[in-house]
């Protein structure tokens, strides 16, 4: 069969490379950037006076829930040899440092030693297993709203709030993309029936073809539909239920935008300002309180001479931040970079309940990682098992006079979300403790004895700045 793959992000590269590489079909890539890739993006980043450096703006990955993207890299001894450890650390960094922590250690997490004596900071230590707890519920069987279910799933798979127990990070030394590959931008298509798909290129010319993966978001696919005048009502439905909000990737060597305490430094530092209510009570400011990545307008630092082992002596402090609470200092910049990410509302996750409907049909399907969770493994997952369609119905003699032998290189597997025993007594020992109202006691006493310590210490501390 002839078959176009409109959009080179992880999706339609993964598309493109099965199809490509274990059929006899033939296969065209589109893209409308200037580049191929998507949301991985390596770029030259060099300071003055030191020696450049390729930086990815970013991709990171494990064992466990990356499962297919491994396999894939594992395939190549060229791009194995490639794959280094890294860390994935968070930290909490407000009001310019007034409170930080981190989950490096007990030192950084206690970076700030008088949060030794603040029931606050005891109690938001409790919290976090408490989300273990709520981890234990499979995602698919999760009966928690949409949004804070993709939180929780989010800060499971890269383990964000462990201090101890965690897994190994991957990512790739020198960057995630090579340069090199000319493709064409597609501003149409119209579907006139099965394996007749006709797509109009920016030049204007008129291909048709078998079937067409569109590894695009959501909204473009749909403005790709509309342009060439086929969009169905089910297609105008389900893809328009999706929400797109535009980040911004500062990257720079700015410090002002880590946190104040150097111990307190992670791969991930989360910054954020307090507002004040009308009450008087100080609370985070939405506009700027946000989460990596793939969930919407949060000012996020990622440290990457610690996530990507880019030597500091070397090259300089190397910085990412998404959506910056403020602007670096022009002489720190060394680009901009603007990237669209899903809404994983309660909309999108109902239209995602219903994107098999419009799957497949007119010969048209539709990738990308907006179609799950949002990360880069259920992109690279939704492009293989497009194009693994299109080799079964060839391979099977479903497609009317078109016969291809399927050779796929490995199982394509969902990221693994199982969780451990330990894992799960946890959860029932937190749940009794909760249920019992043991927290309540627990924690009132404990305040209490802070308090008192903390008046001790005071006390203490007030007698001897007394002259003799």
């Amino acid at each position: 069969m002839k078959v176009a793959v409109v959009g080179s992000g992880v999706s339609g590269l993964a598309a493109t490379w099965l199809l490509n590489e274990y059929s006899d079909h033939e296969v065209h890539l589109y893209e409308a950037d200037c580049r191929p890739g998507g949301h991985a993006n390596t770029v030259t980043f060099s300071q003055s006076g030191r020696e450049p450096v390729e930086v990815d703006t970013y991709i990171v990955f494990n064992p466990s829930t990356y499962p297919n993207f491994l396999r894939f890299l594992n395939l190549y001894p060229d791009l194995r040899q490639h794959i280094c450890a890294t860390d994935m650390t968070f930290s909490v960094s407000r009001d310019g440092g007034a409170f930080e922590w981190a989950g490096n250690n007990l030192s950084s997490v206690f970076c700030q030693p008088k949060r030794l004596l603040d029931p606050d900071m005891w109690r938001m230590l409790y919290d976090i297993p408490m989300t273990a707890a709520i981890w234990s519920t499979p995602p698919d069987k999760c009966t928690l709203d949409f949004p804070a279910r993709t939180l929780i799933q989010f800060m499971h798979n890269h383990h964000l709030l462990q201090i101890f127990g965690k897994p190994s990070w991957l990512t790739l030394r020198g960057g995630s993309l090579e340069r090199g590959c000319i493709i064409t931008s597609v501003p149409a298509l119209d579907g006139h029936g099965d394996h007749n798909v006709e797509l109009v290129t920016a030049l204007g010319e008129r291909i048709h073809y078998d079937r067409i993966i569109v590894a695009a978001h959501s909204d473009a696919a749909l403005s790709i539909l509309r342009a060439g005048g086929g969009a169905t009502a089910d297609e105008e439905r389900i893809l328009g239920e999706f929400e797109w909000n535009k980040n911004v990737a500062v990257l720079h060597c700015d410090k002002r935008l880590m946190p104040k305490r150097r111990v307190a430094w992670s791969c991930w530092n989360y910054l954020t300002r307090s507002t004040v209510d009308k009450s008087g009570n100080a609370k985070a400011n939405v506009d700027q309180v946000s989460l990596p990545r793939a969930y919407q307008n949060l000012p996020f630092t990622d440290w990457m001479n610690e996530l990507q082992h880019i030597s500091e002596e070397t090259y300089g402090p190397v910085l990412v931040t998404l959506n910056p609470p403020f602007d670096p200092d022009p002489e720190t910049l060394g680009g901009r970079y603007e990237y669209d990410h899903p809404v994983l509302g309660m909309k999108a996750v109902r239209a995602q309940q219903e994107l098999s409907t419009i799957q497949n049909k007119r010969g048209i399907s539709f990738v990308g990682a907006w179609t799950k969770y949002g990360f880069h493994e259920d992109g690279f997952t939704s492009g293989l098992r497009a194009a693994s369609v299109i080799m079964h119905e060839s391979s099977t003699g479903a497609t009317k006079g078109m016969t291809c032998e399927m050779r796929m290189p490995f199982e394509i597997l969902d990221a693994d979300h199982t969780v451990r025993h330990e894992t799960q007594l946890a959860a029932l020992l937190f749940d009794v403790f909760e249920g019992t109202g043991l927290r309540l006691i627990v924690g009132t006493c404990l305040s209490l004895c802070l308090g008192v310590f903390g008046c001790l210490v005071n006390a203490v501390g007030a007698c001897l700045a007394k002259p003799a």
